[in-house]
């Protein structure tokens, strides 16, 4: 299921558009019977996924319950556990109760360790830099193979992506239909790739602090380590990567579109860094307000994920609700995030400036309107890496050339387990001036 919006960017026209017009909530064009089922039913509404009752959740009083809400006796629903098994198994994003609170604390202690114009292509190269940054993160000197491991589970997300996330049928997965094959195939290779970096590590004499380390430490204590090892290896590829990536290529699009807001982040960028400056380090991205400010508007316009989904795994209540066992409780981002009634008359409308006194002063609920990363206890540990990554990204490529859209960019926000550009993102980039040059 894959609903598309499909709008023809023209090279200033397309700009013009998106000054003019804004962006909807993507999720009326790929989710269309949730909006659908609002207006008949109102922003908060029951319905049934198969034999369990589900509700969608707009209201920020009860988004806000659901936030707070530190129980063990909620967290990601079952279903999506099994029809998900084989890209994210039984790790962090996915897995319940004390095996979730036991991978939580590992994945922290891992925490902490020229003149001309050219129409680009820049999906590849973005894709190819955070590929980079999570391979060196996890895997420290064996980067190089964990970039192996992460193309074949881009593969299989891909194949996975193919199908609806809410309501697709768990037991399907088990015909031997030919998609079926292909992916057994990826599952079988991703877990024999890093079972040998895991059997390669822990043969090393000399120590190495990375996740990947952390991981295998923490395995010995678990049931099934092998499993444990594999499966949240490939979780950080969805938590420390896919969202990184995308949310780059958004933002290189929202300042293509908005060259106002390009000018501002350049200048900011080149100020920071000086003309001496060979790399952003912490410290000047750290000082970059401007720029993170346009990440905070894009995660807000265009965020990774579509929802927040919870389970009750025994009766609870929530605020004024009664929520019984096994209720599904959705919680659209992508919805909230849109909200003219936390946001103001511009929600549709890419404004930075609405960030610069912080998400507490941007919206009416901060803690239900804004929720980029996820929402209470199970927030992404992976989002101050991600912000860094991404300002860090964008201040390398402000800082040498200025871009519009292509006229060939199409603007279609599809969903492939994240929400990235159907199409790509084609850019029309030249490089700045050699005086403006500043962080080369």
């Amino acid at each position: 299921m894959q609903a598309r919006l499909h709008a023809v960017a023209a090279e200033d026209g397309g700009a013009r558009d998106f000054q003019r017009d804004g962006f909807d909530d993507y999720c009326k064009r790929i989710f269309p019977y949730f909006d659908k089922w609002r207006k008949a039913y109102g922003d908060t509404y029951l319905y049934w996924l198969r034999q369990r009752p589900a509700l969608y959740v707009t209201d920020p009083e009860l988004i806000s319950e659901i936030g707070r809400c530190v129980s063990l006796d909620m967290g990601k629903p079952k279903y999506l556990q099994k029809g998900q098994e084989p890209i994210f198994g039984a790790g962090i994003l996915k897995s319940n109760g004390a095996c979730w609170a036991r991978q939580r604390k590992a994945a922290v202690d891992g925490a902490k360790g020229g003149a001309g114009v050219a129409a680009v292509e820049v999906d590849a190269d973005i894709r190819s830099f955070s590929f980079d940054v999570i391979s060196r993160a996890c895997f420290g000197t064996d980067h190089s193979r964990g970039k192996e491991i992460f193309l074949r589970l881009r593969a299989l997300s891909g194949l996975m992506a193919e199908t609806s996330v809410i309501f697709a049928i768990p037991s399907l997965r088990y015909l031997p239909t030919e998609k079926n094959r292909r992916i057994w195939k990826l599952t079988q290779e991703i877990r024999s790739l890093i079972l040998e970096l895991a059997r390669g590590r822990r043969a090393e004499t000399a120590e190495q602090r990375d996740f990947l380390s952390s991981i295998i430490e923490s395995s010995g204590d678990q049931p099934r380590p092998d499993d444990f090892v594999v499966d949240n290896c490939k979780n950080i590829f969805f938590a420390g990567h896919e969202t990184s990536a995308v949310t780059a290529t958004w933002c290189l699009m929202l300042l293509a579109a908005h060259p106002e807001w390009q000018e501002r982040a350049r200048a900011e960028v080149l100020e920071v860094c000086g003309a001496a400056a060979a790399e952003p380090d912490f410290d000047m991205v750290s000082r970059m307000k401007t720029l993170g400010m346009v990440v905070q508007e894009t995660l807000r316009l265009f965020p990774p994920s579509s929802f927040v989904v919870r389970e009750t795994f025994r009766d609870m209540r929530l605020g004024r609700l009664h929520a019984p066992k096994g209720t599904y409780l959705f919680v659209p981002i992508s919805a909230m995030h849109h909200d003219a009634a936390s946001w103001g008359p511009t929600s549709r409308r890419f404004d930075p400036g609405r960030f610069k006194d912080g998400v507490a002063a941007a919206c009416k609920h901060p803690q239900a309107a804004f929720m980029p990363f996820g929402l209470g206890a199970r927030t992404c540990l992976g989002q101050n890496l991600a912000n860094v990554e991404v300002k860090t990204l964008l201040a390398v490529v402000l800082a040498r050339f200025a871009f519009t859209l292509s006229p060939d960019y199409r603007h279609s926000p599809a969903f492939r387990f994240i929400i990235e550009p159907e199409f790509g993102l084609r850019l029309l980039i030249r490089r700045v001036g050699a005086t403006q040059d500043g962080c080369n």
